[in-house]
């Protein structure tokens, strides 16, 4: 049942699972928001493991594993459905790549990190929730990555290489406020394996997952109710990144930039909920290429996508934006 759960979410990325209370009486079924492996294109299984306090808390360790080793690539504890507590990363090796200390799901200080080889590496400057915090990018092309933290979210100046010779720079910011909430629907219902189980889809998901007849899954639904779920955090496509929460996006203005000769190649502009509304192209010689311009939006713009799996386009309040 779990490996259905997880397959339904991967389909369907706007659906989550609760409990009703802290103490978790069908320990099977748990959802957190689930971290890409680092350095890793994708991650072969996740392991819970669940023990309940003598007060009746729900502590979960959870692990992830490399599609291309097996081994463990992090592992990280949840309380109350936050993250809480250390944080190890592995090398796939099995050498310690980081350990991070998370309080009440914000990352509140960089412990150590350190090379595939255990040579030690500056993890920056975060305590207590404020600093700078320095990681490897995506590639393992750059050690001295950056980003920057205000009582534990995202909120300043980020660096990172995206590419062989492409680096972004600008700054983040943690804005909740700029998130969409989607239509979707509470489902309480008897799963596969004859277990009650509570699920959260967009209305899209839960038309696919309980009404499309090429499902051969038969669910017995208990009860419907309106709900909402976040927007999924998407991509920046215009620097080439994303991010875990929707709510963490860029502000103001960034740049590409090229690292053989430390030009900017490209620079993009953002609104206050980090839609892009202008985006310049350069020459080698410092022209301009080309230029864009995007109306704003008083929300991040939500991108929907046409029954056939193709992009529709980009909505603001439902309206689409060119």
């Amino acid at each position: 049942m779990k490996l259905i759960k997880i397959i339904v979410c991967f389909l369907f990325p706007l659906c989550s699972f609760s409990q009703g209370n802290d103490s978790l009486k069908n320990k099977k079924w748990i959802n957190y928001n689930r971290k890409r492996g680092i350095g890793e294109t994708s991650i072969k299984n996740w392991e819970d493991k669940i023990n309940i306090s003598r007060s009746g808390d729900t502590l979960v360790r959870k692990f992830a594993r490399s599609m291309g080793t097996g081994e463990v690539l992090y592992e990280t504890s949840y309380i109350h459905n936050e993250e809480n507590g250390l944080e190890i990363a592995y090398h796939p090796n099995g050498m310690i790549k980081e350990i991070n200390y998370y309080l009440d799901g914000r990352l509140w200080e960089t412990i150590s990190r350190s090379d595939s080889n255990g040579k030690a590496l500056n993890p920056g400057t975060l305590y207590n929730g404020n600093g700078t915090r320095l990681f490897t990018d995506y590639h393992y092309l750059d050690l001295n990555c950056y980003e920057t933290y205000r009582n534990g979210l995202p909120e300043g100046p980020y660096y990172e290489q995206t590419g062989t010779s492409i680096a972004a720079k600008g700054e983040l910011t943690y804005k909740k406020g700029a998130v969409n909430y989607l239509p979707a629907k509470k489902v309480t219902y008897i799963g596969a394996s004859g277990e009650k189980l509570t699920g959260t889809f967009d209305n899209n998901s839960y038309e696919a997952v309980f009404h499309d007849p090429r499902d051969s899954v038969d669910y017995k639904i208990i009860a419907v109710i309106d709900d909402s779920v976040a927007q999924p955090p998407g991509e920046f496509k215009e620097i080439s990144l994303g991010f875990s929460d929707p709510a963490i996006i860029p502000r103001g203005n960034w740049q590409l930039i090229n690292l053989q000769n430390g030009k900017v190649y490209r620079s993009v502009n953002y609104d206050d909920n980090g839609n892009p509304v202008k985006v310049i192209a350069f020459k080698e010689n410092g022209e301009v290429f080309w230029e864009k311009k995007y109306s704003p939006c008083n929300k991040r713009k939500v991108s929907k996508v046409n029954p056939d799996g193709s992009l529709s386009g980009e909505f603001c309040e439902g309206k689409l934006t060119k």
